[in-house]
């Protein structure tokens, strides 16, 4: 599973470069530069993204008298130490990953967050994509978020093994996974009543903001006068 915190850092470019290469963390990075790679081998990865990666493994910046050179010999002569760790990186990843969808799956308004976020990135797939997650669900289009991820996300699964699902496909559900999940991690972090579900829906699917404090004050005592909050909420979109 890709760690969060390492997506973080990345420019949307690098981040692409990632996904298509199953970067999943540094220890990716590294693991492939020990093992003989060359970023600039890689589609869609310049000199920039390729100095990016090293800054990002070093914490050093290729200048006039740091060569990338020098970098990549100083990341490869480390290449025991960094192996060694590798295994129970992506493990400890696991773990924090499993938590924070158990968190989720045990709260239901956890859950109908979380669906809103699925079918919002579902409607920005490709038609080819869209189809390889209707494989996934068995062709059933009430399929919810649920059981995308204990298919997809408790079970480790390969978008790689559906059929007539290309590899530019494979890309952009893999990155749909990783979306998911950084939404999943932002919504388990957190506790959320029912009022603020309400909320949460109001102000994502019509695109607003407004000061919720009050608003929430009144969901909760089922005091809303709903005609008002309706003509205030059409003075601000």
């Amino acid at each position: 599973m890709f760690n969060h915190q390492f997506l973080n850092k990345l420019s949307e470019r690098a981040k692409n470069v990632c996904f298509e290469n199953n970067f999943y963390s540094e220890t990716s990075l590294k693991d492939y530069l020990i093992n003989g790679g060359d970023f600039h081998d890689l589609r869609h990865c310049g000199r920039k993204t390729s100095y990016e990666f090293l800054y990002l493994i070093t914490g050093k910046k290729v200048t006039s008298s740091i060569k990338a050179g020098n970098l990549i010999d100083e990341i490869r002569s480390s290449g025991f130490e960094i192996n060694t760790g590798e295994s129970n990186s992506i493990f400890n990843n696991e773990i924090e990953t499993n938590k924070s969808i158990q968190l989720i799956l045990n709260d239901k308004v956890k859950v109908e967050m979380l669906s809103f976020f699925y079918d919002s990135l579902i409607k920005n797939l490709s038609v080819r994509s869209y189809n390889g997650i209707k494989k996934i669900n068995d062709n059933d289009l009430e399929a919810d978020v649920l059981i995308f991820i204990k298919k997809t996300i408790l079970n480790h699964f390969d978008f790689n093994d559906l059929e007539s699902v290309g590899k530019k496909s494979v890309q952009e559900l893999k990155k749909f996974r990783v979306e998911l999940l950084l939404n999943a991690n932002k919504i388990s972090q957190k506790a959320f009543s029912e009022e603020d579900l309400i909320i949460f829906k109001i102000k994502n699917k019509l695109k607003i903001n407004f000061d919720e404090t009050e608003i929430k004050k009144q969901l909760k005592t089922k005091t809303l006068n709903v005609i008002c909050f309706f003509e205030v909420l059409s003075h601000l979109m």
